[in-house]
């Protein structure tokens, strides 16, 4: 019996790894973010940072998002519990005040757990379409 032997130098894909989301994925000790991404119309608006934020300890947790050359956005996550940073039933949305990549592009943030350090991350920004059409950011009021 002949058997083919194409699969001999070919990888197994399941084996490849892969971020199965629109955003990045960040590990910080007990903590665990996914799908981090900003959602923002252009370069130099306002943003929205999207995520989910997963805290697996026994102890809440303050975490702190942001470029760094802006104010960081803090989430507080409570003990074995999620945030989404996308805003939710009584959290509001985590916005970014100044975003430096058009949509398609991409950005990098600094994401700080006291006992987990500072990782930078590169993440993509969307544009409030599709899936993120809701998550704008608030407006803000001129200067005056």
């Amino acid at each position: 019996m002949l058997l083919a032997g194409c699969q001999l130098t070919s990888p197994i894909q399941t084996a490849q790894p892969y971020e199965p989301a629109d955003g990045v994925s960040v590990d910080l000790g007990t903590v665990v973010i996914r799908d981090l991404l900003v959602v923002a119309s252009a370069k130099g608006t306002a943003g929205v940072l999207s995520g989910l934020i997963v805290n697996k300890g026994d102890a809440p947790v303050t975490v702190s998002i942001g470029a760094a050359d802006g104010t960081p956005v803090t989430a507080q996550v409570g003990p074995r519990s999620a945030t989404r940073l996308s805003g939710g039933t009584g959290t509001p949305a985590a916005p970014l005040a100044n975003v430096a990549s058009d949509p398609g592009g991409m950005v990098e943030l600094n994401v700080n757990t006291p006992a987990g350090g500072t990782d930078q991350v590169t993440v993509p920004v969307l544009p409030p379409t599709g899936y993120y059409s809701t998550l704008t950011a608030a407006p803000t009021a001129p200067a005056g």
